[in-house]
């Protein structure tokens, strides 16, 4: 998608919200294809479905010819052929959207809810659409500090920065925060170039039932995705693998948690309890 195609979704988005939008895909069908476990990603495509008027399908892979090898393809033309326009996927293998598309002989449109630890691009634009509803008249520049700021003269010392915004897995009750591999690190960079450091998620993310990020639940990752590339093993198999994919930025680095209802600040403990009376 290009800027201008972001942009009238965006749009299109907060004028479904405000009620001034009606839906043009109302009484086609959907299928959800979830090949690894979700609970609010799932969740919210079904609800954001219904609400369109889609009929929704789930998709149980364990119950499908899957087990009897049929192949994604295969099962993703079966469903076109039944009817489904469209499949809502969520996958832990990286690319595994884009190798489908290319070998799709027939035109059913495929979304993608996730895919391993390459992209999330649904929740990178719902945390856009919250930004822009909160952001203030002034513009602020943006960077990702992961390279840039760790460099003596990176422009986060020369002032060229403005403030780092990052999405956000889950977040809790205190304010720490869970989001993709190298989160931490980008905060770290900011608080010691004095880059203010926002979270930008939906209150949905925060879970009050958890007190701190030690609490968050980690997903650690396959080693293979690691010690192979393209199938091939590149260590020594003794080798031992960590890859986890989140990390917790502790609360006394962020600055504020842009949400739907404002941004919070520290004291987070306070400021969340306080948003969910």
């Amino acid at each position: 998608m290009n800027k201008q195609e972001i942009l009238n979704l965006i749009e299109t988005a907060k004028a479904f919200k405000a009620g001034k939008a009606e839906s043009c895909v109302a009484g086609k069908a959907v299928a959800m294809m979830f090949l690894e476990n979700s609970t609010r990603t799932k969740c919210s495509f079904e609800l954001a479905a219904k609400r369109l008027g889609l009929h929704v399908l789930d998709f149980e892979a364990s119950k499908s010819s899957f087990s009897k090898g049929e192949t994604l393809v295969d099962t993703l033309h079966n469903l076109y052929f039944i009817g489904i326009e469209a499949v809502v996927i969520r996958s832990s293998e990286n690319g595994l959207l884009e190798k489908t598309q290319a070998e799709l002989k027939y035109p059913i449109k495929l979304v993608n809810a996730g895919e391993g630890n390459l992209s999330h691009p649904t929740q990178a634009l719902l945390d856009f659409m919250t930004m822009t509803n909160e952001r203030d008249k002034s513009e602020h520049k943006c960077s990702d500090l992961r390279a840039s700021a760790s460099r003596t003269e990176g422009p986060g010392k020369k002032g060229m920065i403005d403030m780092v915004v990052v999405g956000a897995d889950r977040i809790a009750a205190n304010g720490d925060t869970a989001n993709k591999i190298g989160t931490y690190t980008v905060a770290i960079a900011a608080k010691y170039h004095n880059v203010p450091f926002y979270i930008a998620a939906p209150l949905s993310t925060i879970d009050v039932s958890i007190k701190t990020g030690d609490e968050i639940p980690i997903e650690e990752r396959s080693r293979e995705e690691v010690t192979h590339i393209n199938g091939k093993i590149i260590c020594a198999h003794e080798v031992n693998v960590i890859n986890p994919g989140f990390d917790v930025t502790p609360n006394e680095l962020i600055t504020g948690i842009i949400t739907e209802v404002g941004i919070l600040r520290p004291d987070y403990k306070e400021s969340i309890a306080q948003t969910f009376k």
